[in-house]
């Protein structure tokens, strides 16, 4: 790898698999296939540590399910998100554990990465009022329960591919 190339690491956090994937210079990454491992996330920083291309890593984009009512666009993740993000795991607790495990892993070895969270909601995030609203009453919509839409980021890639 040469000196100047940038790397960009995506990780996408399921609820039993991890996909990790690597974007050099903006190039896509090669086939990237889930391993359903706890130490996956930590035995790929240590072959980046290992081969020399940790002080390559420009940034960390991470996949998350959800955003709450909060987030619905990319945003660069620092504590007072991380925190947001916490209170918001009774939306997703089979997801986002996972995903905010992986964002501290990475803080904890790499402070100096940025890291940006990519909300799957997001693509939804204009559906009209009466779109997100469930009939349960309005408590339920006051605690935040509404149809937020999922699987967006790969609505959002077909959209754009067939563009």
């Amino acid at each position: 790898m040469s000196e100047s190339a940038r790397l960009l690491l995506s990780i996408n956090t399921g609820s039993s698999s991890v996909k990790l994937g690597v974007y050099r210079d903006g190039a896509p990454p090669a086939e990237v296939t889930p391993i359903a491992a706890d130490t996956t996330l930590d035995a790929f920083l240590e072959m980046l540590v290992s081969t020399g291309q940790a002080g390559s890593v420009v940034g960390v984009g991470h996949r998350l399910v959800h955003g709450g009512p909060k987030y619905r666009q990319p945003c660069r993740i620092d504590p007072a998100v991380r925190g947001d993000l916490e209170k918001i795991v009774p939306l997703a607790p089979n997801h986002l554990p996972q995903a905010l495990a992986a964002i501290d892993r990475v803080a904890r070895q790499f402070p100096a990465w940025p890291q940006v969270a990519c909300f799957d909601t997001a693509f939804h995030r204009t559906l009209p009022a009466r779109a997100r609203t469930l009939p349960l009453g309005p408590q339920v919509a006051n605690a935040d329960v509404m149809r937020y839409g999922f699987h967006g980021l790969s609505y959002e890639f077909l959209v754009e591919s067939l563009r």
